[in-house]
């Protein structure tokens, strides 16, 4: 199967427009025949990452597309740890609701999950030669702490107050990991970067917030600007509503909104 190249150029929100052509024409496919490392393996799994960390409504079988991703890793998972446990988590979290049932027992279930994927520790490593897997483990705290601090807001409507604990050590990795490549390495992924970000209660942590996406900036990156923006404005609209924002989640504030970025 030869992976399709085009140019993506809209309007901020018309990104999930492109999301959808390219999942529908991945449905048509049927079985996907995935090498381990092949361009359609990282092709496939870039545009899963848009759909789920977008939270893109579709009828796609999203499972499925996820299911026919190789076990073993590509790009996207040695360099940024994106796995598949990581997309089929997040996946459920947005469509959990207290209307459905065993919804309770999901969310137990997902979380559990998180907690036990999450890295205990991480020892010290002075070598160059390990500069990377250093970056790469930081990047798993990363992941594996944002994907619990969204459990705690999108599903328990956790105030952000109860969860700067978490805020704040995820935070910590996000700079170490941006420390330790010293510039080496690429742009991680949105998601983890705002979910981080915009449950900064404390001045100081906002400010070092600002200061990750503005170290960023050499990337070049369109998203990165308008992520620092969405982090602003939320943290203002949130000041002010502090009894909404406990059920409005960054997600929800900028949907079908000029904010509505890329999460990449």
């Amino acid at each position: 199967m030869k992976v399709p190249v085009a140019a993506v150029t809209c309007w901020q929100v018309h990104w999930r427009s492109h999301v959808h052509g390219a999942l529908n024409y991945l449905s048509k496919a049927g079985d996907l025949d995935v090498e381990p490392g092949s361009d359609l393996h990282t092709v496939l799994l870039q545009f899963l990452c848009l759909a789920v960390f977008g939270n893109h409504t579709s009828g796609f079988d999203l499972e499925s597309l996820i299911a026919q991703l190789p076990d073993s890793s590509d790009y996207l998972c040695r360099y940024h740890n994106i796995s598949k446990f990581l997309l089929r988590t997040v996946l459920p979290i947005y469509r959990i609701s207290s209307s459905l049932p065993d919804s309770d027992r999901l969310a137990q279930q997902l979380e559990l999950q998180a907690y036990l994927s999450a890295p205990s520790s991480i020892p010290e490593q002075r070598s160059d030669a390990t500069k990377k897997n250093s970056t790469n483990l930081h990047y798993s705290h990363v992941y594996d702490y944002s994907l619990l601090i969204f459990i705690q807001r999108k599903i328990h409507h956790r105030p952000p107050a109860e969860i700067q604990y978490m805020v704040k050590a995820d935070l910590h990795h996000l700079e170490i990991s941006e420390i330790k490549a010293q510039g080496s390495n690429g742009c991680i992924l949105l998601w983890p970067c705002l979910v981080i970000a915009v449950e900064c209660n404390d001045p100081v942590m906002r400010t070092r917030s600002l200061e990750w996406f503005q170290s960023k900036h050499r990337h070049g990156f369109k998203s990165l600007d308008n992520a620092k923006q969405i982090c602003v404005d939320y943290w203002a609209w949130r000041d002010n509503n502090p009894l909404r924002a406990r059920s409005v989640t960054w997600q929800d504030f900028v949907r079908g909104t000029n904010y509505d970025v890329v999460p990449l």
